[in-house]
């Protein structure tokens, strides 16, 4: 044992429900019950070895990194931190408000990335 877990999730038909307007985004299914479930699924795995789940922290490339974002503001209490790689923080994200204090983030940006300056 190392002193964490990894999961690797991916998204609906490869894309994640992030908040950004997408062509189907209220067809979608809603990830961020998802993640939740997953995040519910593998503590209850890491008790039955008789650990404990510490800290979890997400990390996202693109849709991913703003699906992670999304999260962060959606369920802070069960996330500590985010690090999102070539993704911000979505404009109506953003303006939904509801955000927290606790939640660290590193983002990783390039200033070269023509989608996501």
């Amino acid at each position: 044992m190392h002193g964490f877990v990894a999961v690797y999730c991916e998204g609906y038909d490869r894309r994640w429900q992030c908040g950004r307007r997408m062509e189907d985004w209220k067809k979608r299914p809603d990830d961020a019950e998802y993640l939740k479930s997953v995040i519910d699924r593998e503590r209850k795995a890491v008790e039955e070895r008789e650990e404990e789940l510490g800290q979890v922290f997400l990390i996202g490339h693109s849709n991913g990194g703003f699906m992670a974002v999304r999260f962060a503001q959606l369920a802070p209490a069960m996330v500590r931190g985010i690090a999102p790689i070539c993704a911000g923080i979505a404009t109506n994200v953003h303006d939904a408000g509801g955000w927290s204090e606790g939640v660290a983030a590193c983002f990783f940006l390039g200033s070269e990335d023509k989608l996501v300056p």
